[in-house]
C-alpha cells in the first residue's frame, strides 16, 4: 500500500506540512527507503526521504493527474446541529465531492458562532484533508464558509438541484438530462428546507428534486445524492473516455 499526502510546491521543490511530516514519521513510521505518494498541484509524485531533521523528500516519479471527473459535484448543505456536519463532511469527501458550500437556511440548528468560526473551519478543512487521504482523491475539495441561503442562490452552476420532501421530481430522472460540467446540489437540515426557500430556488433555475418516499435524515440524504450522482459521474465518465 502506498499511502498519500498532499502537499505544495515550493520554489521547484515538493513540500509537506509539519504535521504530515509527523505522521508520515512518527504514526506511520514509514522507512527512508519506502516511498509513498504527495498530491501537488496537478502533480502526483513518487517520493522518499532521506533524513527527518530536517526533513528532506526525494522525488522518484512525477505524474501528471487525470482531469476530475465531470461534472463536478458541489454539496450545498444545511448546517445541522450536533457533529452531523463533520459525518457528512467525510464521507462526501470519501465519496467524491468537489467543494462543500456550509449554508445558514431558515431552518439551521446548529450556528456556528463568529467566536468559533476560525477554529471550526480549521478542524472542518482538517477533516477534509484525511478524508482526501483515505481515498486517495487526485485533488483536495474545498470548504467555504457558511452562506445565507439566498446568497447560494445566485452562485452559478450548469445544473442546480435542491432537495424537497414535497417534490414530484426523483432524483435519478434528471440522471438523464446533460448535466453540464459543474452541478450543485443542496440539502436542508432537520426537517428541510423552508417551502419559501425551496419556492425562491425554483425561481433561480433549481430543479425540486425528491429521493423517494421514505423520509432521510439529513445527514443521509447528503450521502445518498452524493452516491447516486457520483454513480452517474463515472458512467458519464466512462462514456467519453
Amino acid at each position: 500500500m502506498s499511502y498519500r499526502f498532499f502537499g505544495r510546491v515550493r520554489n521547484n521543490e515538493v513540500v509537506l506540512s509539519d504535521d504530515d511530516i509527523f505522521h508520515l514519521t512518527k504514526v506511520l513510521r514509514l522507512k527512508k527507503d519506502e516511498t509513498f505518494e504527495v498530491v501537488a498541484g496537478q502533480s502526483l509524485y513518487l517520493c522518499t526521504y532521506e533524513s527527518v531533521n530536517p526533513f528532506i523528500l526525494n522525488v522518484l516519479e512525477k505524474r501528471k493527474l487525470p482531469l476530475e471527473p465531470l461534472p463536478r459535484l458541489t454539496l450545498g448543505y444545511a448546517l445541522p446541529k450536533g457533529d452531523k456536519l463533520e459525518l457528512v463532511i467525510q464521507k462526501a469527501v470519501e465519496i467524491g465531492v468537489s467543494h462543500i458550500i456550509l449554508i445558514d437556511s431558515e431552518r439551521s440548528i446548529g450556528k456556528i458562532p463568529a467566536t468559533r468560526l476560525e477554529s471550526r473551519l480549521a478542524r472542518f478543512n482538517k477533516i477534509i484533508k484525511s478524508a482526501a487521504m483515505q481515498a486517495n482523491r487526485n485533488y483536495l475539495p474545498t470548504l467555504t464558509e457558511p452562506l445565507a441561503f439566498k446568497e447560494v442562490l445566485d452562485l452559478e452552476f450548469d445544473t442546480k438541484l435542491i432537495a424537497h420532501e414535497t417534490a414530484n421530481l426523483p432524483l435519478k430522472a434528471v440522471l438523464q438530462q446533460d448535466l453540464g460540467d459543474n452541478l450543485l446540489i443542496l440539502v436542508g437540515p432537520e426537517g428541510g428546507f423552508s417551502e419559501a426557500e425551496v419556492t425562491l430556488a425554483s425561481t433561480k433555475g433549481f430543479n425540486v428534486i425528491t429521493f423517494g418516499d421514505n423520509i432521510l435524515r439529513s445527514e443521509t440524504a447528503a450521502i445518498y445524492a452524493l452516491s447516486v450522482l457520483h454513480h452517474y459521474q463515472k458512467g458519464a465518465h466512462h462514456e467519453n473516455l
